[in-house]
């Protein structure tokens, strides 16, 4: 789901302005990018073989629990260096309102 956004990322020019935005955004995608490729498939084969609800509840908990926290920190550190940055180049960006 992230490869285009990844490999994007990777061909930006780094500058000293921007070289640790890109490192801290290109460790955020990498991380939720094989949470989609490992974690998620795990889950749907759960789905898939019919396996009780509470066994897939538990493991989308689990999946919470372990990894939700890293995403929300490797998401903010990102997010903390980029809204000063856009505001500083006069880059326009919208706020969306997440649950």
């Amino acid at each position: 789901m992230f490869d285009a956004d990844i490999k994007s990322l990777k061909e930006l020019e780094s500058k000293a302005e921007t070289a640790q935005i890109l490192t801290l955004a290109l460790d955020m995608f990498t991380y939720v990018d094989q949470i989609y490729k490992v974690d998620f498939p795990r889950i749907a084969k759960m789905i898939d073989e019919g396996r009780p609800d509470v066994e897939i509840d538990a493991a989308i908990a689990e999946l919470d629990s372990n990894k939700g926290g890293i995403i929300d920190e490797k998401f903010n550190a990102v997010h903390d260096l980029i809204i000063p940055y856009a505001d500083k180049h006069g880059v326009e960006y919208k706020m969306l309102n997440m649950p």
